[in-house]
């Protein structure tokens, strides 16, 4: 593999972390909004307004998180493939 595609692959990597922190996050996010739904405290008043406010932008950038990894992937394979020939005709 060239060297210009180590470092591209290196840039796909560290461009993935901030993808991967954000979907951990807003999944963590939702799972714990769908517990206190599924199993409310009586004395949390504020429940409704957190589960109204929250549960669907979560939903959403989860879903933004992960297309957005699916691309970097997309990326890491076009690489592989372009570098793929690089190797074959040498």
């Amino acid at each position: 593999m060239s060297v210009i595609a180590r470092i591209y692959r290196a840039l796909l990597i560290l461009l993935s972390l901030p993808g991967i922190l954000v979907t951990i996050y807003a999944g963590a996010s939702t799972a714990s909004l769908l517990w206190a739904e599924l199993f409310p405290d009586p004395d949390d008043i504020a429940h409704g307004m957190a589960m109204a406010h929250a549960f669907i932008p979560m939903i959403v950038w989860d879903a933004a998180g992960i297309g957005y990894l699916l691309i970097l992937w997309l990326l890491w394979l076009l690489t592989g493939k372009l570098c793929g020939k690089d190797r074959r005709s040498t």
